[in-house]
């Protein structure tokens, strides 16, 4: 396994819906799991992440840390890549990682601008009013 993608969540099921949607429509990337851990939802986070495939875990205490540091112990990549669980991944985003680490003979931290955008259905091109100013926030 290339990479581990890791989500952590906690009662967001329909916006993890929509970011599992989009890591199932990456293009040219490399082999990759997915691993959502469960911060104690009581939506229906399990199902949808049944439905889409991925591993579920459960993590009860209550903090983005611990749930992130579970889905670290449980991945089997050789790279972590870490999206919140209301991300919208562009199809082109792992394979873009696997070019970015290959470019380099030590490993290294990749990251990016992060954009916001009041409705995934309607994406503006990039601009300074959308950017969040986050940078590797975890």
């Amino acid at each position: 396994m290339d990479f581990s993608v890791i989500i952590a969540t906690k009662n967001r099921a329909d916006r993890l819906d929509a970011a599992l949607a989009s890591l199932a429509r990456q293009a040219g990337a490399p082999p990759f799991e997915t691993i959502v851990i469960d911060n104690g939802s009581t939506d229906e986070t399990r199902a949808v992440v049944e439905r889409h495939g991925a591993h579920y875990l459960h993590e009860p205490v209550a903090n983005r840390g611990r749930a992130r540091n579970r889905g670290i112990a449980a991945a089997t990549g050789s790279h972590v890549v870490f999206i919140d669980d209301d991300v919208i991944l562009p199809p082109q985003f792992l394979a873009q990682h696997a070019q970015a680490h290959a470019a380099f003979l030590f490993p290294r931290v990749v990251n990016g601008p992060i954009i916001n955008v009041p409705d995934p259905a309607a994406m503006p091109a990039p601009a300074a009013v959308n950017y969040s100013r986050a940078f590797f926030c975890t």
